[in-house]
């Protein structure tokens, strides 16, 4: 949500906050056969969310842009079998589901590696 769509006054968090609530009760008017998309949506909604908590934050700079992982990738950044990634994938706070599809913040798996090296 961009600050100029955000009412003056009315803190980003509000305004989220306000839209969450105008989509839940608008929930029971959806038909059935749009679910699925709407689900999709969040879904979408949810993997932003989780790549912007895994991206460290800079006071200045070029940004971290972050790259979606494949389950292979992602065993091979962290010296694991891809059958111990699905085993553990839900362990792992980098771990972004989209419906069936298992993906890995390249950015959260450098941070993770980081603080176990610790």
């Amino acid at each position: 949500m961009s600050a100029s769509r955000i009412p003056q006054g009315v803190s980003a968090k509000q305004a989220v906050q306000a839209a969450f609530i105008d989509l839940r009760r608008g929930l029971p008017d959806l038909p059935d056969e749009d679910l699925p998309d709407f689900m999709g949506d969040l879904e979408r909604l949810e993997a932003e969310t989780r790549i912007r908590l895994n991206v460290p934050h800079q006071a200045s700079g070029p940004a971290v842009e972050d790259r979606l992982l494949d389950v292979k990738e992602a065993a091979e950044r962290l010296g694991v079998s891809t059958s111990q990634m699905y085993r553990t994938a839900d362990d792992f706070p980098f771990t972004i589901r989209t419906g069936r599809t298992l993906r890995f913040s390249s950015v959260g798996i450098g941070k993770w590696i980081e603080r176990k090296a610790r």
